[in-house]
């Protein structure tokens, strides 16, 4: 008698579920996770049919054809699998960073600074790839209407191209980071040791010589990469030697170049670094033998220059190089003789040859 009176019952709640499934949502169950934890569930045999049925919490219970189903009658009990429930309970988390700001005040940049990431870049000295760690800086513009940006795809984005992270792939992961955080303009910055191979130039013994590359990409209306480098240098004052019995005073500098290239063109990272290079009074060196040191002592007393002749010869030779479009250099010599350093800066837009 009680196996009748449930199926009526039944009956009675298919026919309120095909009243009710086009307005109330759906939650599909599988049987197993309908029973589990739940002693007043029903056993009943249905063939290869498909039951819908309504409980006390007024939602619709989906079933799949089984040979077994379970109904169950616990009072007010909410059913959903567990990948519904992950997925409800994240739609229910409010997102308050894509609410609106009362303040209506665009942001330019906006984002995560400073992460140590390992990249690698193709090296044309050796033909195999140069593996460096860089630090890491991702923005991107904020709408005035926006209260905040979602920090954590910024990282989800680096996370994805960790394997890829090549010169050649920087504005494609500029532009992915623009895409996945919605933004009108998003810049990617990566600046990072990278080692030259330079032999000594008396007795030709091998070095490394470490550089400071640094990438700076924006993808938004105007696509835009700058690559820049700090060259270590030499510098000798003319003034010093000109007015000395015998000797001059001398220092490292540190030149630094920030170019734009022309639109289908491009320079290695050694190719700048070479023209950089020739601007200082002499080049130094990892690895110095007595004749190597005479050499470079030489050189830099026979090509003296003040800080204004060097940022004033690098930018002849960066004007001759029809590669690039735009500049920004500067000098930094580290003076011997002073508790302060000489610093010299040029900017120049080659005819504006970049629009």
């Amino acid at each position: 008698m009680l196996r009748i009176a449930y199926m009526r019952t039944l009956s009675f709640f298919y026919s309120l579920g095909d009243l009710f499934s086009k307005t109330i949502p759906i939650i599909k169950v599988e049987p197993e996770d309908l029973f589990q934890g739940h002693k007043e569930a029903l056993f009943f045999s249905c063939g290869a049919y498909s039951v819908t049925c309504v409980v006390k919490t007024a939602r619709t219970i989906a079933f799949k054809p089984l040979a077994v189903y379970y109904l169950l009658l616990s009072y007010g009990s909410k059913i959903m699998t567990t990948q519904t429930k992950k997925t409800t309970l994240a739609s229910a988390m409010p997102d308050v960073q894509a609410a609106d700001d009362y303040r209506q005040i665009a942001i330019d940049k906006v984002g995560v600074k400073d992460i140590t990431y390992p990249i690698s870049l193709h090296c044309p000295a050796t033909g195999n790839v140069q593996h460096t760690v860089a630090k890491v800086n991702m923005y991107v513009s904020l709408p005035h209407d926006q209260k905040g940006t979602h920090m954590s795809r910024f990282l989800e984005v680096l996370n994805k191209h960790r394997e890829q992270i090549r010169s050649d792939q920087i504005m494609s992961i500029c532009a992915d980071i623009r895409d996945r955080l919605e933004a009108p303009e998003a810049h990617l910055q990566l600046t990072f040791p990278y080692f030259i191979h330079k032999k000594a130039p008396v007795t030709q013994s091998p070095g490394m010589l470490d550089i400071q590359v640094t990438f700076d990409a924006t993808a938004g209306d105007k696509n835009e990469f700058i690559m820049s480098v700090k060259v270590p240098g030499k510098s000798l004052c003319p003034c010093s030697k000109e007015i000395s019995a015998y000797g001059a005073h001398n220092q490292r500098c540190e030149i630094e170049a920030r170019v734009r290239f022309t639109a289908g063109k491009m320079m290695w990272i050694e190719e700048l670094f070479d023209i950089v290079e020739k601007a200082a009074s002499s080049p130094v060196f990892s690895v110095l033998k007595r004749p190597d040191e005479k050499w470079v002592t030489e050189t830099a007393f026979d090509n003296p220059k003040f800080v204004e002749d060097i940022v004033r010869d690098l930018a002849i030779m960066l004007d001759n190089e029809d590669r690039i479009c735009w500049y920004q250099i500067t000098s930094e010599n580290f003076e011997s003789i002073h508790n302060h350093n000489a610093y010299a800066y040029i900017e120049k837009d080659k005819d504006e040859c970049c629009e």
